[in-house]
């Protein structure tokens, strides 16, 4: 496997807070700025593919804005932590997260080709 480094945008256009939806291919990234750090993770849920740059985030946890599985931006896991979420949200898979790097003011994200 090949891993690509993309540059993104310049990390000054993204306060803390904020996202901004990167597109390389057929794949959509979201990367989100949570309390000065970086996280990158697909932008499609797992479940049933709702836009997570509209979800609720809070700390490093993810929030769909649909069904409410829950991800750990850290890692993409998918928080199973209650018996409705085993439940609801079993079949589903982690999301993808990818690498976030800044250098000289430039976000870069690091995706396998």
């Amino acid at each position: 496997m090949t891993i690509t480094r993309l540059e993104v945008a310049p990390v000054s256009t993204l306060d803390d807070g904020d996202h901004v939806i990167f597109v390389h291919g057929n794949r959509e990234i979201v990367i989100f700025r949570v309390e000065s750090t970086l996280h990158a993770i697909d932008r499609r849920c797992t479940h049933m593919g709702a836009d997570l740059s509209k979800g609720i985030i809070n700390g490093n946890i993810l929030q769909c804005p649909i069904h409410g599985a829950r991800f750990n931006l850290d890692t993409g896991e998918l928080l199973k932590e209650d018996l409705l979420s085993s439940i609801i949200f079993n079949e589903s898979p982690d999301i993808n997260v990818y690498p976030v790097e800044v250098i000289n003011g430039i976000m870069w994200i690091e995706v396998d080709a």
